[in-house]
């Protein structure tokens, strides 16, 4: 009897395996079809064309945002601590604001941009990550004790876009007076400071290479798991890489899927040191 239920648990245990491979695989499948479909609704175009949708290159020459913004992606951050020196940081909302403004294509034309909620705002995360690196230990200490209570410390995180920056733009091209660009993506109207199609392409490749990547290790566990003969160490060894894979690759995916979120959307977090 024992002889024949340690086939049977084991062939239940492979399933179990191969089930939890399978959906984590599909869930970064999901990610690779939604960013694969914004990428092909980014259609680079060279010239705006009459109610086109697609992408072009520009620079911004005027801003009608605070201090001369055109548009600014927001981070509504709390931050806790113990009072060790150290602040933590969550992120609570994400926000994009198009403030409305102008910016000139590489062929000289000018186009209006109106103020508009339909917009995503793709901050350079570089750019970003700098904007929310503490001034001075001086301003960790003054927030620490705020951190400490039940509400936390609340801060922005701002970056904004302004004159003289160089952006990518897409949405629906119509011309009146003038050339303008309205929401015409299937999420409103992007401008990125950085060049969101190869930002999507890289994405996708990542997420390609997980998928495979998983694929062919989970195949390789159950072909040493299944060795003949069964149960013996070649076999349990692949039982035990294939637990250790079935630990581990849940984990992956989900820092798989906040890696892939658009930069509008990316979790910023992180946390404060303070320096002696």
């Amino acid at each position: 009897m024992l002889e024949l239920a340690r086939p049977i648990m084991a062939a239940l245990a492979l399933a179990v395996f191969w089930i939890h491979v399978l959906l984590i695989a599909a869930a970064a499948g999901q990610d690779l079809i939604e960013l694969a479909r914004l990428r092909r609704s980014l259609r680079p175009l060279t010239s705006p064309r009459e109610a086109w949708v697609g992408l072009l290159r520009a620079t911004v020459v005027r801003g009608d945002g605070p201090a001369g913004a055109l548009a600014s992606n927001v981070v509504e951050q709390v931050g806790r601590g113990k009072g060790d020196g150290k602040l933590y940081f969550s992120d609570a909302a994400h926000r994009s604001e198009l403030h409305g403004g102008e910016i000139e294509l590489a062929d000289g034309v000018r186009v209006e941009l109106v103020a508009t909620d339909a917009a995503g705002v793709w901050p350079d995360l570089a750019a970003r990550a700098a904007a929310a690196a503490p001034s001075s230990s001086a301003q960790i200490t003054e927030a620490e004790p705020q951190a400490r209570r039940a509400k936390g410390y609340p801060r922005r995180v701002e970056v904004e876009l302004v004159e003289g920056q160089p952006v990518w733009i897409a949405g629906r091209w119509t011309h009146a007076d003038r050339w303008q660009v309205e929401p015409g993506l299937a999420g409103g109207l992007l401008i990125s400071a950085i060049d969101p199609r190869r930002w999507l392409a890289r994405k996708c490749w990542i997420i390609v290479s997980f998928i495979v990547g998983e694929i062919v290790i989970a195949a390789a566990c159950t072909l040493a798991a299944t060795w003949p003969p069964l149960f013996d160490w070649v076999s349990m060894l692949g039982a035990g890489a294939a637990l250790g894979f079935f630990l581990a690759v849940q984990p992956v995916g989900v820092s798989l899927n906040e890696s892939v979120r658009t930069p509008d959307r990316a979790y910023l977090r992180g946390s404060w040191t303070r320096t002696p």
